[in-house]
């Protein structure tokens, strides 16, 4: 799906077009909030297909009203952090502020990040020069709902937001020098998502998304059961040794014996977190 976008004085500055229906986006930074939100549907709107009744198809599609409630925390918190150095919105306080929701922290979490990271950053924030104000951050609620769909993701979460800031954003930017830390690609963070948002998608069979996936889902059960706590760079090393010892289609559940033996030498250590370096074929 793409959007075809459209320039406006009125509101955010831009609406968006998608198979003849309308995206407005009323979530401006301003002090002004619009009336009450009326919470609309996303997913029978995407998956209605061509034989979806037309009296139920939705014209116009609010998105902010698809916004989670810390997507919309965040959406805020940006507006006042950019308020208190009297400027406008960047991307850099988007991504401060996304940096402090609890999805963003289970993230960093399960990447085993050294929080000295972020820390320094939030520290250092007030005083780093940052980006220019940007036209593409008008254009990260519409790639938002793109992804969403995409994913058959049912709201905007701040996962969601995190992924289409990282895609749209110019490489010169300082939150791509964090994200360059974090050795996660964004496919790789695909994946993370519809994992800890246990949304129902597959990736394409045999693919890298589907062998990462169904060891991520395959280690929920390890943790609930055993207390494990398996790093998203140790599931990934695994699927990678993988490929080097058997046949394509066998790479997923060979990659969860590496994941299995890893545990096992995870305890012998007396660690309950399972990361890359567990992960072995010897």
């Amino acid at each position: 799906m793409q959007i075809r976008y459209k320039q406006t004085t009125e509101g955010w500055g831009l609406t968006g077009f998608i198979e003849g229906t309308g995206l407005i986006f009323s979530g401006e930074f301003t002090r002004r909030r619009l009336g009450k939100e009326k919470l609309q549907k996303i997913l029978p709107f995407l998956k209605g297909g061509a034989n979806y009744s037309q009296r139920n198809i939705i014209k116009s599609i609010d998105l902010y009203s698809l916004f989670t409630p810390e997507a919309k925390l965040a959406w805020n918190k940006a507006y006042s952090l950019a308020k208190k150095q009297h400027r406008d919105v960047t991307a850099e306080d988007i991504f401060v502020a996304l940096l402090q929701t609890q999805e963003i922290k289970n993230l960093f979490k399960r990447l085993k990040l050294n929080e000295k990271l972020t820390g320094e950053f939030l520290e250092n924030y007030p005083k780093n020069k940052v980006s220019k104000k940007d036209e593409d951050i008008k254009k990260l609620p519409f790639e938002s709902f793109l992804e969403a769909a995409k994913l058959h993701c049912p709201g905007i979460s701040p996962l969601i937001l995190f992924y289409s800031l990282l895609k749209n954003l110019k490489d010169e930017s300082i939150v791509h020098t964090i994200f360059a830390n974090t050795s996660l690609s964004l496919e790789g963070l695909e994946v993370f998502i519809v994992w800890a948002l246990k949304l129902d998608y597959d990736f394409e069979r045999d693919s890298y998304g589907a062998k990462i996936l169904f060891c991520c889902r395959q280690t929920d059960a390890m943790e609930e059961h055993f207390g494990y706590f398996f790093t998203f760079p140790a599931i990934e090393k695994a699927v990678k040794l993988s490929s080097e010892l058997t046949f394509q289609d066998l790479q997923h559940t060979k990659a969860m014996q590496l994941l299995v033996k890893a545990a096992g030498e995870a305890r012998n250590k007396n660690s309950k977190i399972i990361s890359e370096n567990f992960v072995n074929i010897s």
